[in-house]
Parts: C-alpha cells; structure tokens; sequence
C-alpha cells in the first residue's frame, strides 16, 4: 500500500519526523491527498482548502507543494 510515492511504512516515518507522532488526522489525510492528485491529475498548479487547523493540513504540507495560510475568521457582526 503506498500513499503518493511512499509506501505506507515510509509515509508514517515522514509523519512522525514532521508532525511529531503518527496522528490519524494526518494519516488519513495522506490516503485523501493521494485519492485528489490521482483523480485530479492536474497539469496546472492548484491549491487546496482544508477546513481544520490540525493534523490534516500536515498531510496537504506532506506530499503536495502547498504550504500552510491561515486566514482570519469573519464575522458577519
């Protein structure tokens, strides 16, 4: 089982040396960001939207060139 180019044994290496421990938010952030880039099969850059602000970003930072922005939240008041 590989997720991008790692096989799974690598990519939990790379997890733990970047994030700290092996966290389910960023290992199932890998199989979501390997399942995109093998459907999307872009030829342009693109970008990705993450709707939390932990773990699961790390696995976008991981395997694709995106780095992290945070935007500050809105309030309609």
């Amino acid at each position: 089982m590989n997720i991008c180019s790692y096989t799974y044994e690598e990519f939990l290496n790379l997890v733990r040396s970047f994030h700290g421990h092996v966290a389910p938010g960023v290992i199932i952030g890998g199989f979501m960001v390997d399942l995109a880039l093998a459907t999307l099969q872009a030829e342009e850059p693109a970008g990705a939207i993450c709707e939390t602000s932990s773990c699961l970003p790390d696995a976008i930072q991981l395997l694709t060139p995106c780095t992290i922005v945070s935007y500050p939240s809105f309030s309609s008041q």
